[in-house]
């Protein structure tokens, strides 16, 4: 046994927040960390993962992230109901469709590792909330967009959590409309000394982008008569900030948690603020709602909670808002000589316009020619409203 840092992934309510810390464990031993929830009425993912170690001693193996030995996972409801899991990768990542469940029923998760069987704890959706509104407020003044929600929740649970996600449409600054081709790639290398700059049949030039809230608001009406919450802030944007370039889209999602479930997350969020003090926390302290029915001493972090959800969305587009407001950046560009082009090309530069007349042709970096090094795909969502392609 020693001391080392690890980090958790802990993703309550499906949402991916990593917490380092020290603990007092081997290495070299698979510790379980569960995460997502169970969502009554809609699809989900689950999520078994290892305690990942910040590094690794000298002469101990390199750590494998794969959890290759989970071979079953599946909700088990108190009226008799299985919903089985659908393994998506070697990642540990299930699918599980509940959208016919009961809602009157408990519910509890079963998954199979190495043999092994782990169960959490039974746990009932017995609060309902409803997103009322998702809007936006503009500030002409200080130049800002501000996404807000209004919702309001009927039962016992006092405790809320509130993300989103967010997808936008943009452009790359030039619309490449030529592509470069090495010499050693043409067919012709003996003709094409230089290489060749040849018509781009499909610009990379439209992409869209996908983001998710970081971490969890939490919200509470403990000191509310009712479970209303209005002009709850959920994002803030620059005038100038790309999303808001083209069509932006935002989805929120509103679920209520249990005390206990509020309270594990609230003591993982305060341990990750004590890395490597006289108050580091030991496993015991980490444990959640999961526990492994042949060795219920085994140590496992994560807490599943059952839950229900509401969501809504909302699309902005900017040729009707009009409140984008562009920062008046120049993109790098340079006319560049045949004989140039295969050292801009080495450098990660790209043609995005050519004058075959003079073999002339302009050269910007990738990122300003090609959406895709932005980080987004031209996979156009589905649904989306805007028809550029």
């Amino acid at each position: 046994m020693k001391k080392i840092i690890l980090f958790v992934c802990a993703a309550l309510l499906a949402v991916s927040c990593v917490y380092p810390f020290s603990v007092d464990v081997s290495s070299s031993v698979d510790r379980l960390v569960v995460f997502g929830d169970i969502i009554v009425g809609d699809e989900f993912e689950i999520r078994v993962s290892k305690l990942e170690p910040l590094y690794v001693e000298e002469g101990e193996p390199e750590f494998d992230n794969r959890v290759t030995e989970l071979s079953d996972l599946w909700v088990e409801g108190s009226d008799g109901s299985t919903f089985k899991g659908v393994l998506m990768s070697d990642q540990g990542i299930s699918k599980v469709d509940m959208k016919s469940a009961s809602l009157s029923a408990d519910y509890r998760l079963h998954f199979i590792y190495k043999h092994k069987e782990y169960i959490s704890e039974w746990g009932h959706s017995d609060t309902r909330v409803n997103v009322d509104s998702l809007y936006y407020q503009l500030d002409f003044e200080k130049e800002k967009f501000r996404a807000k929600v209004d919702f309001h929740a009927d039962g016992p649970s006092k405790f809320f959590s509130v993300t989103y996600k967010e997808v936008w449409e943009y452009t790359a600054p030039y619309k490449a409309k030529f592509e470069y081709i090495p010499r050693d790639m043409t067919t012709s290398p003996g003709k094409y000394r230089y290489g060749l700059v040849q018509p781009l049949a499909n610009p990379n030039y439209r992409c869209w982008n996908t983001a998710y809230s970081r971490g969890f608001q939490m919200l509470t009406s403990e000191s509310l008569t009712q479970s209303v919450f209005k002009d709850v802030e959920l994002a803030r944007l620059n005038r100038t900030d790309s999303k808001l370039s083209n069509c932006y889209q935002m989805e929120v999602s509103v679920m209520p948690v249990s005390q206990d479930a509020y309270e594990y997350m609230q003591h993982i969020d305060e341990m990750s603020h004590s890395l490597g003090d006289l108050f580091s926390p030991n496993p015991s302290e980490m444990r959640g709602n999961i526990r492994c029915t042949s060795d219920p001493d085994e140590f496992i972090i994560g807490f599943v909670s059952v839950t229900h959800k509401s969501t809504k969305s909302m699309y902005v587009i900017d040729s009707v808002l009009k409140f984008y407001k562009t920062t008046g950046q120049v993109y790098p560009s340079q006319t560049i000589g045949e004989y140039s082009w295969p050292t801009y090309y080495n450098k990660g530069w790209v043609p995005y316009d050519y004058d075959p007349d003079t073999k002339q042709a302009w050269w910007t970096p990738a990122y300003c020619a090609d959406c895709r090094a932005l980080g987004g795909t031209r996979t156009k969502p589905e649904g989306w409203p805007t028809k550029g392609i």
